[in-house]
């Protein structure tokens, strides 16, 4: 049976259980009469030779020696076949000094065999791990998938939500649409939570690095997470007045981990207290060392589920993922992040009086500061372009409607692409000067499209990607294609609004910059 695992699909089932059944039945006639055995025991030798012959035949067909196990396995086989017809010929009396002989074809056939199996397993490891980040890498396309499909129609509701809450409502209404927009909030956040874990899982979670206002995005945070929808808790803040005003690091990630600390705290605390502090600890460098800490006299955790806390789907206590809600999946993604950020968090409680995380964490000051004349000409060209030409492609009816109101309300005018393919159409017969590029879409996606307008529009537009594909690869792709700025899904007034308002200043210098070329040109 040693031969049947190397040659099982070569040679056929029964001649190994025939093998097999008689070397058993011979074996069993040691317990009959001496006699008996030595009738039997010469024909049994030569069937044995026999047999040995047919399955190596069977074995030199089967072998691949391409292969550096087959080398190997060969060289096995062939001492191991060296011994037994040692054997077989001193039986029979035609040779002498076997045992030596013998005892050296053993040690080949182990030494051979062991490095064949030491290679065999090495092989099969490599094709599991093979297997299994082609896996991971499916799932993750998968989830990259799901989300555009998921964000697009997302986006239409939190924006035309949005913009109906600017409409006259009465009190009634504007419960209901209030309703309808924390409810989109929530799903984009658990939208958002399933991604970065996918990511996390996949080790391709990636932070971005640009320049942000810490204390905004604590106060979005805060306000997400509904400090103020609870009058049973007194929510206090503490923030460091000493932290500069200005850093750099990923606002959005680091809010994601501010919003599940205090959902947390919301959601684990009836009534009481529920503490945030950031604080500084130190300046090395361009490096600001931080550290934020979350409080709450909520339930607490027991102490044999609090090294649990962080792991994925875990809230402490039986029974809370149903009770309270949630994925459990906050501390985890949480943790992460600040890892990431070149820092720690840990869990501090006492069940029934409640919780304290507290996180440590690495932002940076910007390198280039703005100055003061370069302050001004961003100040003096912030001004609106009368009949500025915008273009947007985008495959989805509901989000084009959107993004025409939004801009209707600016005052500007927009061209509509259905696909990438007329948004490079209509890009080479109309001077736009600003493009809102969808990424994924039918006949030619917004990448393929925005490497062609710049190809062949000799002045060629502000590119901006809007997409539901918000990872940092993703911004780096559009990035690299030609664009010129990324604004994810679901978008709002305000991200449209300093998109524009940000790159129509640059269009402006530009425009007055060659005019003054001209004017230097004619005198």
């Amino acid at each position: 049976y040693f031969y049947k695992n190397l040659i099982a699909r070569r040679a056929p089932e029964w001649l190994f259980h025939t093998i097999g059944a008689t070397s058993l039945v011979m074996a069993l006639s040691v317990m009959l009469p001496p006699q008996t055995f030595t009738a039997f025991i010469d024909y049994y030798l030569l069937f044995i030779a026999f047999a040995l012959i047919v399955t190596t035949s069977f074995y030199l067909r089967a072998i691949r020696l391409s292969h550096s196990m087959s080398w190997f396995t060969t060289i096995s086989v062939l001492a191991l076949i060296g011994v037994m017809t040692l054997k077989l010929s001193a039986f029979f009396g035609f040779g002498t000094g076997h045992l030596f002989f013998s005892f050296f074809g053993y040690i080949i056939f182990i030494i051979a065999q062991t490095i064949a199996l030491s290679q065999r397993f090495g092989y099969n490891m490599r094709m599991h791990i093979t297997q299994s980040e082609s896996a991971v890498v499916s799932q993750q396309n998968f989830m990259n998938s799901v989300s555009h499909e998921l964000k697009t129609p997302m986006n239409a509701i939190m924006g035309m939500t949005e913009f109906l809450s600017r409409s006259k409502l009465d009190s009634d209404q504007r419960a209901k649409l209030e309703t309808i927009r924390k409810n989109s909030e929530h799903l984009n956040n658990l939208l958002r939570d399933l991604l970065n874990f996918s990511a996390i899982d996949s080790g391709s979670l990636k932070l971005e690095t640009r320049k942000f206002d810490l204390k905004t995005v604590v106060n979005k945070a805060i306000e997400q997470a509904g400090a103020k929808d609870s009058s049973a808790i007194n929510f206090k803040m503490q923030f460091d007045e000493n932290i500069p005003e200005e850093l750099a690091g990923d606002p959005d990630r680091l809010g994601q981990v501010i919003f599940h600390l205090l959902d947390n705290a919301f959601k684990f605390t009836e009534k009481g207290n529920v503490n945030f502090s950031m604080q500084m600890q130190s300046v090395e460098g361009n490096l600001v060392n931080l550290k934020m800490t979350v409080q709450d006299t909520g339930i607490g955790i027991k102490g044999e589920d609090l090294s649990k806390v962080v792991k994925a789907f875990n809230q402490g206590n039986e029974g809370n993922t149903r009770t309270h809600g949630g994925t459990g999946l906050g501390l985890t993604i949480s943790s992460n992040i600040v890892e990431l950020m070149g820092g720690e968090l840990w869990v501090d409680s006492e069940f029934g009086h409640g919780t304290t995380v507290v996180c440590e964490f690495v932002l940076k000051t910007p390198r280039l500061n703005l100055s003061r004349h370069a302050q001004e000409l961003k100040d003096e060209y912030q001004e609106k372009i009368e009949g500025l030409k915008i273009l947007y492609a985008e495959d989805n009816p509901i989000n084009q409607k959107l993004l025409v109101m939004i801009m209707k309300t600016m005052g500007y005018e927009v061209d509509i692409a259905n696909n990438g393919l007329e948004a490079w159409e209509m890009a080479l017969t109309k001077r736009y000067q600003i493009i809102f590029m969808d990424v994924q879409m039918p006949k030619m996606d917004g990448i393929e499209a925005t490497q062609r307008i710049v190809k062949d529009q000799p002045e060629r537009p502000i590119i901006i990607a809007v997409t539901a594909n918000a990872e940092v690869a993703d911004q780096k792709r559009c990035i690299e294609a030609g664009m010129n700025d990324f604004i994810p899904k679901p978008f709002n007034a305000k991200m449209l609004k300093d998109a524009i308002k940000k790159w129509q200043g640059l269009l402006l210098y530009l425009e007055e910059d060659s005019r003054d070329d001209n004017l230097r040109v004619i005198s």
